[in-house]
């Protein structure tokens, strides 16, 4: 059985063929060509464990995620996870993946390539966890991004966040920003990826007009960070 680390995972994946592979797994969907079980939730007071089947002819894959989002404040990440993959007609165990990092993989992958403007060339994220962090590099990856905003209520998480990005986009001017107004002032497409109970983008439908939303931090039915 193979196992796959996120060290792996950062050395073979490359961008665009995740974002290929994600379309063949909406096709897939489209034409009912699997069996996937309702997502099984356990709460707990701290957090919440995911336990996500889905079985096709060939391959089946579980998901076990955790998101605990107070672990942020030990310096954890609050998401948690592993990935099994299974013979469908055999059982046997094929491959064993860090499930964060093929999650982060996974919901980066969707989305602007097939429903934003293809001459975008900024972009602005609320929300410096692992998901928003993939969500740039993919918008770069399908975007000719020039110009990156952050902004976080941790002006610290910000900087550090910033100086990975660095790290990856190297050639893109990255900025934080002192609200989310400014952020959207400055963005063409705008991506919160928070575990907020009420919007976190301004109620002005004027600064709003033309701007791109893609919100992926709900996960919860009293969770909506836009």
């Amino acid at each position: 059985m193979l196992y796959i680390s996120k060290k792996h995972m950062e050395k073979i994946i490359s961008l665009d063929v995740m974002m290929d592979a994600v379309e063949e797994a909406f096709k897939i969907y489209e034409k009912k060509n699997f069996q996937m079980p309702d997502r099984m939730h356990v709460d707990r007071e701290e957090g919440t464990i995911l336990y996500m089947p889905c079985f096709t002819d060939n391959v089946s894959g579980t998901k076990i995620v955790s998101t605990f989002p107070e672990n942020i404040k030990s310096g954890i990440a609050s998401i948690q996870g592993t990935m099994i993959l299974n013979n469908s007609k055999t059982g046997e165990p094929l491959a064993m993946m860090d499930g964060a990092a093929l999650t982060a993989y996974r919901t980066g992958a969707v989305g602007v390539r097939h429903t934003t403007r293809v001459d975008c060339e900024s972009v602005g994220l609320i929300g410096t966890g692992v998901q928003g962090f993939y969500q740039l590099l993919y918008a770069c990856a399908a975007r000719p991004i020039k110009r990156i905003s952050i902004y976080d209520l941790s002006k610290e998480r910000v900087n550090a966040f910033s100086e990975r990005l660095r790290e990856k986009l190297q050639d893109i001017e990255i900025n934080a920003v002192d609200s989310a107004e400014e952020l959207v002032r400055k963005s063409e497409i705008i991506i919160t990826a928070t575990p907020a109970q009420s919007p976190v983008l301004p109620d002005d439908k004027e600064l709003l007009k033309g701007k791109h939303v893609i919100a992926i931090g709900s996960y919860k039915l009293e969770m909506r960070d836009s």
